[in-house]
């Protein structure tokens, strides 16, 4: 795997923060998008560059962030972060009026002929190699990652409430259901919920678990669990 030529130091971040947060001009494409190579070492710039996105994307020519990319390491990451911008709206910016047609349009510009990595973990240096965590984020990354050739489990923005789409596929909970029953043979919805970093709703948690081939449900509503069949 490619990397940077130069990892950036902890004043440099601290100024793409400042530029992206406080902003008193548009940022240049070329800062942004050498920016978003930085994602991938540090998870803060990630948020703050998607919660920029989310407000200014409409005022940057998507030919010519198209054109920079090109010009970097990973200009798939790019494609990871867009992927997070309609969560961030659903989030902080619901009242805000914004056309997704023309977004996913602009986006599709954006990413023209820009192919997805090859299935790598997304953030680097940040877990022990084969360790527990980088396996889970392998075995529970979601969608907006997988699509451009990465691998995570966290969404880029402060949630302030669950988020209403299904983000993990279903050969890939059914995995994370298996993984659950070689430590316990008795699972609640709030066990399985917890495995899976919340990142579907508490109505296909229960789907998941009531159509699993190898638990029988007991009890009702709030003391509903579901047991291991041997």
């Amino acid at each position: 795997m490619k990397g940077l030529k130069k990892i950036p130091n902890q004043r440099q971040l601290s100024r793409a923060y400042k530029a992206l947060q406080f902003v008193h001009q548009l940022i240049p494409t070329k800062n942004l998008v050498f920016w978003s190579q930085w994602t991938r070492l540090d998870p803060r710039l990630g948020e703050i560059l998607i919660a920029y996105l989310a407000k200014f994307w409409q005022k940057h020519n998507p030919v010519e962030i198209n054109y920079q990319l090109k010009q970097q390491v990973w200009p798939a990451v790019f494609g990871a972060l867009l992927e997070q911008v309609p969560f961030y709206y659903s989030q902080h910016l619901k009242n805000k009026k914004w056309n997704k047609k023309i977004y996913l349009q602009w986006v599709k510009c954006v990413m023209t002929d820009i192919s997805p990595a090859n299935d790598e973990l997304f953030f680097i240096g940040l877990y022990k190699p084969s360790g527990k965590l980088m396996q889970e984020e392998c075995l529970h990354s979601i969608k907006p990652y997988r699509q451009w050739g990465y691998f995570s489990k966290e969404l880029l923005i402060n949630k302030v409430k669950p988020v209403k789409k299904t983000l993990i596929s279903a050969p890939q909970r059914k995995t994370i259901i298996d993984e659950l029953l070689k430590s316990q043979k008795i699972i609640t919805v709030q066990d399985y919920l917890e495995k899976i970093n919340f990142q579907i709703h508490r109505r296909q948690a229960q789907r998941d678990l009531k159509n699993h081939n190898k638990l029988q449900a007991y009890g009702h509503t709030k003391n509903k669990y579901y047991k291991f069949l041997t």
